[in-house]
């Protein structure tokens, strides 16, 4: 998108150039397009035998969803996270409750007869 953004129209083949070579095959590409215009992301218009392709989303919208979708990311990491130490102290605690009753159970045991 950053390509699309920065030269438009273009055409795939020109898109394809602009990035590096070891990013995919060009196939790859033409379908991430193709997605893309159905996703209506972006636009073409035919030239020729080469599609021209156009924005249809402005930069700043793009970045305000990926800031949402990084944003909510972070929210359920960190929920996560929470529900994992709390997880953590009960096991802890549980098995301090096990290591007391035990113990105990281990003196009141030297007390009964053999």
């Amino acid at each position: 998108m950053k390509v699309v953004w920065s030269r438009h129209p273009i055409s795939a083949k020109e898109i394809i150039e602009a990035l590096p070579k070891d990013e995919g095959h060009p196939k790859t590409f033409k379908t991430l397009l193709n997605r893309l215009v159905k996703k209506r992301a972006l636009r073409f218009q035919k030239n020729g035998r080469a599609y021209l392709y156009t924005p249809r989303v402005p930069r700043c919208r793009c970045a305000l969803k990926n800031l949402r979708r990084k944003k909510a990311l972070f929210r359920t990491r960190q929920t996560k996270a929470t529900k994992d130490e709390g997880i953590k102290q009960e096991d802890a605690e549980i098995a301090e409750s096990r290591s007391r009753a035990f113990s105990s159970f281990g003196s009141v045991h030297q007390f009964l007869p053999r």
